[in-house]
């Protein structure tokens, strides 16, 4: 999945955290949804069937975790990521820690990445 599939997704998304609030918990689904977060969010996101979570350029998260299908992080991210499907890290995005992404991965060239990029289904 490409950046523009993901953003047209907004129209669709279910804003978690808006702009100017503040978010600390765990949130667990099994319904295939899209999250948008704009403010700031600390803990966990499971989306255990698909989905997809977007943190917008205005959004700033530590994650213990976050997993879903397809992840696009436009923002300031601290902490682990798993993309079963894809990751996005965009040009205005943060990121300092783990991410893990099973099918592809685009890094537009003004992300900043501290931390490490792991394919998970690349085998030896």
């Amino acid at each position: 999945m490409i950046k523009s599939d993901i953003t047209s997704r907004y129209q669709s998304g279910h804003c978690l955290v808006p702009l100017g609030s503040t978010m600390n918990g765990e949130v667990l689904t099994e319904e295939p949804i899209v999250l948008i977060l704009d403010g700031v969010f600390d803990g966990t996101i499971s989306m255990l069937s698909g989905g997809t979570v977007i943190i917008s350029a205005t959004a700033t998260v530590t994650a213990k975790s976050i997993e879903a299908d397809d992840i696009l992080i436009e923002g300031a991210v601290s902490g682990e990521v798993h993309a079963r499907k894809s990751l996005v890290l965009a040009d205005s995005s943060k990121f300092r820690g783990q991410a893990q992404y099973g099918q592809t991965v685009s890094v537009e060239p003004k992300a900043r990445i501290n931390g490490a990029l792991v394919d998970t289904s690349w085998s030896n």
